[in-house]
């Protein structure tokens, strides 16, 4: 009797796009015990810094969690914010609060998704952030307004055309990050929030799938040539995955975890 099982696969449809992801097992179970004491987490007062490997769990957490948001780009704008003189986390923060309560005062509810950066050359940080809100983009709302409110430093501006593919990019690893005297560290505090969204952030419907490798082929087949026929463009693909080392050959291993898939911006013209 066979009692091999097929490897399963959970796929997440949505109306615009779609994730994938290759393993829904947890081999490893932790054993129950009973009155256990979890370990806190400890600050390292050697090195103040969030090491490399926490920040890309970090990464890959948040674009899981903020594929799942119903980020409307007729009502979002992508801005980022520079600083010229803060270095301090928590003087961050405050600023960024405070322009967060002044949009909200001046132009009723919003939604934000925010990502924190370090600068390439000293250790100022810089913000990336989508901000959705609940009508209709303010026609009074551009740069100056924002430059005007943040006093910070350089403002960048723009309507949103492709929100997932702005997630892709605020939840990559990237070098700027890395800290140089040492590359297990990155340039950003340890336990901090370096990325984070409005917790009432509308959430969109979705479709969840357990489904067997020939069948998910299948269904990322008909949503590519659906991406191709609403855009004239092919589907966005975006890979997450971890390394390992065979025990038996001491080889390096590439392991696919999760593949997001969303529409591009349609390059279409209308009749």
């Amino acid at each position: 009797m066979n009692n091999f099982k097929e490897r399963e696969y959970k796929v997440t449809l949505f109306k615009d796009r779609m994730k994938i992801q290759y393993n829904i097992k947890n081999v490893f179970k932790s054993a129950k015990v009973k009155n256990r004491v979890l370990p806190t987490k400890k600050r390292d007062k050697e090195n103040p810094y969030m090491t490399t490997q926490q920040y890309t769990k970090t990464l890959k957490k948040f674009k899981n969690k903020l594929y799942d948001l119903d980020i409307q780009a007729n009502k979002s704008v992508y801005i980022t914010l520079t600083t010229s003189s803060i270095s301090l986390w928590n003087d961050l923060k405050s600023r960024f609060q405070a322009l967060i309560l002044c949009l909200k005062r001046n132009f009723g509810k919003i939604y934000y998704i925010r990502a924190i950066e370090s600068h390439d050359k000293d250790n100022h940080f810089h913000i990336h952030m989508i901000v959705m809100f609940e009508n209709e983009i303010p026609t009074n709302l551009n740069k100056e307004w924002i430059e005007k409110h943040w006093k910070q430093g350089f403002v960048d501006y723009k309507n949103v055309s492709e929100p997932y593919g702005i997630i892709d990019y605020m939840t990559t690893f990237k070098s700027e990050n890395i800290n140089p005297t040492n590359d297990k560290y990155t340039k950003l505090p340890q336990f901090v929030q370096v990325i984070s969204h409005s917790v009432d952030f509308p959430k969109s419907e979705k479709k969840e799938i357990i489904t067997t490798k020939n069948e998910m082929n299948e269904i990322v087949d008909s949503f590519k040539e659906y991406c191709f026929e609403e855009t004239g463009k092919q589907a966005y693909v975006y890979s997450d995955g971890h390394k390992y080392i065979d025990k038996d050959t001491g080889e390096i291993i590439y392991c696919l975890d999760r593949q997001y898939l969303h529409k591009a911006k349609t390059n279409k013209i209308s009749s």
